[in-house]
């Protein structure tokens, strides 16, 4: 019986009956594969359907988690569904429109988890509806009052960021109006 060993094969690749196109071919194939490995998830992930949790800013089809307060806004309660994950990212349809969640400033988190924060089972919507008009009418445009509790922030604003805020039960959230330009919410 004869037995060929890696290391043989790949000296001296004809003795062995494989051809060093084949071999060539086999070591590409598995860096290539090594290389997207560690951004293709091992198993398959949750893909949540609802609604969006909060108000969200985009620009095109992206949603930053920095969620700039200078950009456009999304209203919190659409209806939305999770569709796929890329690196650093979340895809979703929010009210039919094809959109991107990026994880630009939580990575800190599983993607799976991100997303399960940004679209929520329970329209929220329904929670506001409790809440005094004054309330109501601060977090539908995006703003925050005197008062207002961390849910009904988030409501208006968004999550916060972990990686400025990773203690979500402190007095103080960070918060952008752009990239530089920065707000807080105590």
């Amino acid at each position: 019986m004869h037995e060929v060993k890696l290391g043989f094969c790949l000296l001296n690749p004809l003795l062995s009956g494989v051809s060093i196109k084949r071999v060539a071919t086999t070591i590409f194939t598995t860096l290539i594969a090594a290389a997207i490995a560690p951004n293709t998830p091992a198993i398959a992930q949750e893909k949540p359907s609802g609604f969006t949790c909060c108000n969200m800013r985009y620009t095109d089809d992206w949603i930053s988690d920095g969620n700039y307060a200078s950009q456009p806004m999304l209203g919190l309660g659409l209806s939305a569904q999770v569709t796929d994950y890329g690196r650093y990212r979340v895809a979703i349809t929010v009210n039919g429109k094809k959109m991107r969640i990026g994880n630009d400033y939580s990575r800190d988190q599983s993607l799976e988890d991100f997303a399960k924060k940004w679209i929520v089972k329970d329209d929220p919507k329904l929670k506001m509806a409790k809440f005094s008009p004054e309330v109501r009418e601060a977090i539908t445009q995006g703003k925050v009052r005197k008062g207002m509790s961390k849910e009904q922030v988030i409501m208006s604003l968004g999550h916060p960021i972990t990686s400025e805020n990773p203690d979500p039960n402190s007095n103080l959230w960070r918060y952008w109006l752009s990239s530089f330009d920065e707000y807080q919410i105590s």
